[in-house]
């Protein structure tokens, strides 16, 4: 998964800096304070029968394709450990404001602090770094791949959203989120064409409904996309929405979610920083690209006390070219089923099959699966 800059230490400790205050800040005050820290610790093993880099996630774009011999890897890391801060003061001005910080240990590429989330929230609004309004969390299936299905809409960013509450369990949220310019996969074949600022934020829109069983999110999306040609700075925009789905029951729980539009893949897990949201047209201006994705999953519990679990996911995508006459349209399928273990409720043990296939826009296909076993300690 592509990891920015600004997700690395530098940020992750003056984050904590920045919570530790407002923790000193609340605790001299006169209103209720709450602070809790906690986290978990997770060891994490993989082994992947062709050998792709990223050892966290199957990342479908990181699948080689073409003639390419296997060269299996083992790894074992203790990275996805996290830990987090959770300050809530009850105010009587302003009601509870809420500071929370988190971290895991994916900075530098691994071994190192990274900012996970970092935000305030006080009443309806919310600001710092958390999940983008795309996120559903009540969507996130029950396995140990770390990216979530890879077919997914995942992204943690900086926000700022506002939420109301409509009554009869209906939620709405407005959110503008970071932009970035993620479209410079295809420039090289293009020299009439550069990248430039972002200098418009995403606007969002998200809507929840829950019954006694099931629950419902819709995002829509609108961005601007920035560009520089030979003469001038130049715009073009990308739309779309998610769409995500989730049925409970005593032994099953369901979910599926869809995305679909126009220049927004770096809102699909595995393709943040791929540069797939626009290509160049031959008469030098920018044209988005479209993308459909999304997954399903079901999982059963074996047992009455729901300590022994199984999740089956299947994931599709594809990404269309519709600009260039020399590239194919990109596609590829995901896959996983896995056996959950919880003896007690700290303690999560997971083993997990995964598996994906791409079809690239070289035409050329790949294949890659690997088995991946975890522990999580929670404290």
């Amino acid at each position: 998964m592509y990891r920015k800059p600004y997700q690395k230490l530098k940020p992750a400790f003056i984050s904590m800096v920045l919570i530790a205050s407002t923790i000193i800040v609340s605790a001299q005050s006169e209103n209720a304070s709450n602070i809790k820290v906690g986290g978990w610790l997770k060891i994490n093993s993989v082994y992947d029968f062709v050998g792709i880099g990223n050892e966290s996630a199957l990342n479908i774009s990181a699948i080689p394709t073409g003639d390419v011999e296997k060269d299996p890897v083992f790894t074992m890391d203790l990275y996805q450990t996290r830990l987090f801060f959770d300050s809530n003061v009850l105010t009587t001005k302003y009601g509870n404001i809420q500071a929370y910080v988190e971290v895991d240990f994916y900075g530098n590429n691994g071994g190192e602090l990274r900012m996970r989330h970092a935000y305030v929230k006080m009443g309806n609004w919310t600001l710092g770094q958390a999940w983008s309004a795309v996120c559903n969390l009540e969507a996130w299936p029950n396995i140990t791949d770390f990216d979530g299905p890879a077919t997914g809409a995942w992204v943690r960013q900086a926000v700022l959203r506002y939420k109301m509450d409509l009554g009869n369990k209906h939620r709405l949220a407005l959110a503008l989120e970071a932009p970035f310019g993620d479209y410079d996969r295809f420039l090289p074949t293009d020299s009439l064409l550069t990248t430039t600022n972002q200098n418009m934020p995403d606007f969002l829109i998200r809507y929840t409904k829950d019954w006694t069983n099931l629950h419902f999110q819709a995002t829509s999306i609108f961005r601007q996309l920035s560009y520089r040609s030979l003469t001038e700075r130049e715009i073009t925009y990308g739309y779309g929405g998610v769409v995500s789905l989730v049925h409970n029951s005593p032994r099953w729980k369901f979910i599926t979610q869809g995305i679909a539009g126009v220049g927004i893949s770096r809102y699909l897990v595995s393709f943040q920083g791929g540069g797939w949201d626009a290509a160049p047209k031959p008469d030098g201006s920018l044209d988005p690209i479209p993308v459909i994705g999304g997954y399903a999953s079901a999982q059963y519990y074996w047992n009455s006390t729901k300590t022994l679990s199984s999740t089956a996911v299947v994931g599709l995508f594809k990404i269309e070219n519709r600009v260039r006459t020399d590239f194919y349209d990109y596609s590829g399928e995901y896959y996983s089923a896995n056996l959950y273990y919880q003896p007690i409720p700290a303690l999560m043990l997971g083993a997990e099959y995964i598996r994906g296939h791409i079809n690239d826009e070289n035409n050329k296909t790949g294949m890659a699966d690997r088995v991946q076993l975890s522990l999580e300690y929670s404290f």
